[in-house]
C-alpha cells in the first residue's frame, strides 16, 4: 500500500526545512557578498544619479580623482564632461527615504558579514563633522 500520510508528511515537512535552510544560506551569502555594491549603488542614486543608470567601479572613481589632481583646467573640464548628469525631477521623498533604507541596509549588511567598512568609516566622519 505504500507509507502512510503521517510519515509522508513528515518526510514533506523535513525536506521541505532542509531545502528552506539551504535558501537561508544562499540569500546570506548574497547579501555578504554583494552588500558593499548595494550601498555603493544606493549611496550613488542619494547623489542624484538615474536609477538603474550603471554605477562607476571603485577603482574608476579613484582613478578619476588621481587624474584630477594637478592637472590643467581643460582636463579639469574633460573629467566634469564624462560624468553623467544628475537627475533633478524626481519625488521629493526619493532621497529622505532612501537615506532611512541605506542606513538599515548598512546595520544589516554589516552584521550579515557584508565588506561596510567605508560606509562605517564615511558615517563616522560624518558624525564627527556634525558634533
Amino acid at each position: 500500500m505504500g507509507r502512510t500520510l503521517g510519515y509522508r508528511n513528515l518526510m514533506a515537512f523535513v525536506v521541505g526545512d532542509s531545502l528552506f535552510q539551504h535558501f537561508e544560506d544562499l540569500v546570506a551569502g548574497h547579501f555578504r557578498e554583494r552588500g558593499r555594491a548595494i550601498l555603493a549603488a544606493c549611496k550613488y542614486y542619494i547623489e542624484g544619479h538615474e536609477v538603474g543608470s550603471k554605477v562607476p567601479e571603485e577603482d574608476e572613481n579613484k582613478k578619476e580623482s588621481q587624474d584630477g589632481e594637478g592637472s590643467s583646467s581643460s582636463s579639469m573640464a574633460l573629467t566634469q564632461q564624462n560624468k553623467p548628469a544628475l537627475r533633478t525631477n524626481r519625488n521629493a521623498s526619493f532621497k529622505p527615504n532612501l537615506e532611512v533604507l541605506f542606513e538599515e541596509l548598512l546595520m544589516e549588511f554589516n552584521v550579515k558579514g557584508a565588506d561596510t567598512a567605508k560606509f562605517r568609516a564615511q558615517k563616522l566622519k560624518n558624525q564627527q563633522v556634525a558634533a
